[in-house]
């Protein structure tokens, strides 16, 4: 292999071969547009700028392919210091003749023929490349951008490659093709009739599209996959010397200093690319690019949030993304090592409790980007075959890898089929792209600078391989606002008005338990309600609005919430597991509790009794429980039903090892009779100790629940003497065997009427 070629230099290099094609007539060159850039020809989208007589600072090649004297040798540093002020640059023109416009049509070439020149110089391409009978892969699933690199690589990137090494001399610049889509009915297509030639005579070739589309006999012969990285300022400089300079000298300092980030380089979309390197000169280029970033940022594209910006954010759940962002930053500036801090994190909670607003905000805090993918986006790239996804998901960690320090954010990964439904229609399918997606998550421990960040609505669904320790450090969950988020929240939407600070917190008593998306669809309504009738938006507007979400108050519902709720908190406070927080509303309640990282047979029965509490709480204060308990599947009895039948099935709790699959858990009433049975002995048993607990603390309970009910909720979180705060009396001293002391790690769980 010869010695290795400089990637910007091949981009400049190759620009001039394009802009020397591109002199041919007066469409625009020799070339054959793409259908992109046929459209936006035809309708003046790309119009040349206003002609001048002499135009200083456009290509080199146009008219005479030799390198000029830079203008700037005749000037002295003042006279440079004023030309680069206004936005010509001496070091581009030549001092003996100017250049011609650049023709329209090429400029949204000169970003995709950059960073696909920066994958060609690598070892593995060129290797491939002169390989006998290889073939170098282009993983790029938009087919307009296939499309262009496609020419890109035909006309002038592959030719002047081969012009810089001599090992691929029998390559065949011809030799490039797209990857066909599968037929309807997912049969793979054979490779293009177009370089089959070459391939028989021994020689390689590149294809353009994604791994999966390929036959198998096809990918055998795959010697490297390659994605085009992200434009960089780099590469922009290396654009310029090319499609800008008559001397191959650039005001580099002031471009550079022009510049837009390499994060809003890397996002601004193809026709705001070809808009800016239109401008006549570099420098205004670089001007250009820089507003067009901006411009994106003010429309919300690209917009930073951090963590601030996110109203309503509970302290539980910002205190450990606190303590991620400090590690990051504390290995950012060398004090750390990567593999010391915590990578990964789960986030997880209620539909619209804002987890998707909350990895941008971590992204918006360390100053870096943010790539979003979830299973949908990766299974809509392509055909959906199994390849195709499995060749999105990879392109996106790839992606990642390329932009770090940056954030990996994977919404709604509970969307993964899960491998635990063994033997029903699709579970190779399944097993197969969780296996993909773990795989992917096992080059993060070499990825330094990717935090990844997953999130789901229903974390008891996502595939336990997943969520592992070392897969996911951290397991943070996004409870619903306390009172004063949710004032916090109805003032940031209603910032235009003037609704007193009593009828916000009026508001914000009855929509507890509600997420941001639910508050801003009632600021929303108040809004319509209020331009209806023709009126200013005012306290009225707001509480119809709330009627729509939540129902009218019920005491009577309410006292029995609280007690329900309060009846976990103090069950868990018995069995060791003490409540964070405790909140009801007409629409139910929610208590979390703490309860052990490490599941053994005590620790698991000490969680059973906890679930069980608010209906044992219901039992002793009534004689009598509501349906409170049951109902979906994230109800109380739901889970303690999951949680006894993996202690009695799954975990060797109860005497055998026989583990029932994880599909079998969750068809509880399909299990073994015998299985049942005990199953039911487990409840049963969680539930009498419940309630012996619970008669034995019957004070504190009616006490606790009149609190709540007056106040609608209590956060203990970061407050050890709360709870004692809110009983100036004495405590049982009875002790119960299940209330000793643990020396087990905890976590929450949340408990819900």
């Amino acid at each position: 292999m010869t010695e290795p070629i400089d990637h910007l230099d091949l981009t400049t290099q190759a620009i001039r071969d394009l802009v020397a094609q591109s002199t041919g007539n007066e469409t625009g060159n020799g070339l054959k547009l793409d259908a992109w850039a046929t459209d936006l020809y035809s309708e003046g989208r790309f119009p040349p700028e206003v002609e001048q007589p002499k135009t200083r600072g456009l290509v080199a090649a146009f008219a005479r392919p030799e390198l000029r004297t830079s203008r700037a040798e005749d000037l002295t540093p003042t006279q440079i210091a004023e030309l680069i002020e206004g936005g010509d640059d001496p070091y581009a023109d030549s001092s003996d003749e100017a250049a011609l416009p650049l023709i329209p049509d090429q400029t949204h070439r000169l970003a995709v023929l950059a960073r696909a020149a920066k994958c060609l110089v690598s070892l593995d391409a060129r290797v491939a490349l002169s390989a006998p009978v290889g073939i170098l892969l282009f993983e790029e699933t938009d087919n307009t951008v296939a499309g262009r690199l496609k020419l890109i690589l035909q006309t002038c990137l592959l030719p002047r490659l081969i012009s810089l090494n001599p090992d691929l001399h029998l390559l065949d610049p011809e030799a490039v093709a797209n990857i066909d889509h599968p037929t309807a009915d997912g049969r793979k297509k054979p490779l293009p009739a177009t370089i089959l030639p070459d391939l028989a005579a021994g020689h390689s070739c590149v294809l353009i599209g994604e791994v999966g589309h390929l036959t198998a006999e096809a990918q055998m012969f795959v010697r490297a996959r390659i994605s085009l990285p992200p434009l960089d300022a780099d590469m922009v400089v290396a654009i310029f010397r090319g499609s800008h300079s008559r001397t191959n000298a650039v005001a580099e300092d002031a471009i550079r200093s022009r510049l837009p980030s390499n994060h809003d380089l890397s996002r601004l979309p193809d026709l705001a690319l070809a808009a800016a390197f239109s401008a006549p000169s570099t420098l205004k280029c670089a001007d250009r690019l820089a507003e067009l970033a901006t411009l994106l940022s003010e429309t919300g594209s690209t917009r930073r949030v951090t963590l601030d910006d996110l109203k309503g954010l509970p302290a539980e759940t910002r205190a450990p993304i606190d303590a991620v962002i400090s590690d990051v930053r504390s290995w950012r500036d060398g004090d750390v090592r990567w593999s010391d801090i915590p990578q990964s994190f789960l986030l997880h909670g209620a539909p619209g409790c804002g987890k998707t607003q909350l990895a941008r905000g971590v992204a918006g805090e360390l100053g870096v980007p943010i790539v979003e993918c979830s299973y949908a986006d990766w299974q809509s790239q392509g055909s959906g075959h199994l390849g195709s996804l499995l060749a999105s998901m990879r392109s996106s960690f790839d992606a990642a890898e390329r932009q770090a320090p940056c954030i990996l954010f994977v919404d709604e990964i509970d969307s993964f089929p899960s491998r635990r439904d063994d033997g029903q229609h699709g579970s190779s399918y399944n097993a197969k792209s969780v296996n993909g997606l773990l795989a992917q998550m096992n080059r993060l421990k070499t990825m330094e600078g990717v935090v990844f960040i997953a999130a789901t609505n229903f974390p008891d669904k996502v595939d336990p391989a997943l969520l592992r320790s070392g897969r996911m450090d951290l397991k943070i969950e996004i409870l619903p606002p306390d009172l004063n988020g949710l004032a916090k929240i109805l003032k940031y939407y209603l910032d235009d008005t003037h609704i007193p600070d009593t009828v916000i917190a009026s508001l914000s008593a009855r929509l507890l338990g509600k997420t941001g998306a639910d508050l801003e669809a009632v600021v929303k309504r108040a809004r319509s309600l209020a331009r209806a009738s023709r009126e200013k938006l005012s306290g009225t507007h707001l509480e119809s609005a709330v009627e729509n979400i939540t129902p009218v108050e019920d005491l009577n519902f309410l006292e029995r919430v609280s007690v329900h709720e309060v009846g976990h908190a103090i069950v868990g406070r018995a069995v060791g597991l003490p409540p964070r927080r405790i909140c009801i509303a007409m629409d139910g309640g929610f208590t979390v509790n703490r309860e052990p990282n490490i599941v053994t047979v005590e620790s698991a029965r000490r969680r059973l009794t906890v679930l069980m509490g608010g209906r044992a709480a219901e039992e002793v204060i009534y004689g009598e429980v509501s349906n409170g308990s049951g109902g979906g599947a994230q109800s109380d009895l739901a889970r303690a039903t999951q949680l006894a039948a993996r202690i009695v099935a799954q975990w060797g709790f109860d005497g055998t090892l026989f583990r029932v699959p994880d599909a079998a858990i969750d068809t509880v009433d399909r299990l073994h009779p015998q299985l049942r049975e005990k199953i039911e002995g487990e409840l049963q048993m969680a539930g009498q100790r419940a309630i012996e607990l619970l008669r034995d603390r019957r004070t504190e309970l009616e006490e606790l629940a009149k609190e709540v009910l007056e106040k609608r909720e209590i956060n203990f979180y970061g407050d050890a003497e709360a709870w004692d705060r809110s009983f100036a009396r004495q405590r049982t001293d009875n002790a119960d065997p299940l209330s000793e002391p643990s020396l087990e790690k905890r976590r929450d769980t949340h408990c819900s009427h």
